[in-house]
């Protein structure tokens, strides 16, 4: 996303996408926002976004971390249980698009009925990691 600033009596556009940052200065805002755009435009375009990783489903994502990401942790044969009740879920297999906040939440209702409301919050907490790893990758 492009941010533009007024500095010294002109106009810095600075984009930020994809872990790449570009800046350049100008004397106009106009001009300043015509080159955030053309560069926002070409960083969309560019062959990063079309082979970022883009799952079909939650089970996806919990599968590529416990086979990836998960192996160094320190507690991995936890996580490894909890990814193993996690995949037992019908609401995993649903396509990304499809899963709304209802599912979590009748999820999380059915979990607390059999444990305690710290032990979700830990168990979920792994689900949350996955998913971070996955959006950075």
């Amino acid at each position: 996303m492009a941010s533009i600033r007024h500095r010294n009596g002109r106009f810095q556009a600075q984009v930020r996408m994809l872990g790449k940052t570009k800046s350049a200065t100008f004397l106009s805002r106009a001009d300043a926002n015509k080159w955030a755009t053309l560069i926002e435009a070409d960083l969309i375009g560019s062959e990063d976004t079309r082979l970022m990783y883009k799952p079909d489903c939650v089970a996806e994502i919990l599968q590529r971390y416990l086979n990836g990401g998960s192996r160094q942790n320190q507690g991995h044969e936890v996580e490894k249980y909890i990814i193993g009740l996690m995949l037992r879920e019908s609401w995993v297999l649903m396509p990304i698009q499809r899963l709304s906040a209802s599912h979590i939440a009748e999820y999380k209702d059915r979990r607390l009925r059999s444990i305690k409301p710290s032990s979700f919050n830990r168990q979920f907490s792994v689900l949350k990691v996955a998913c971070a790893v996955a959006r950075d990758e």
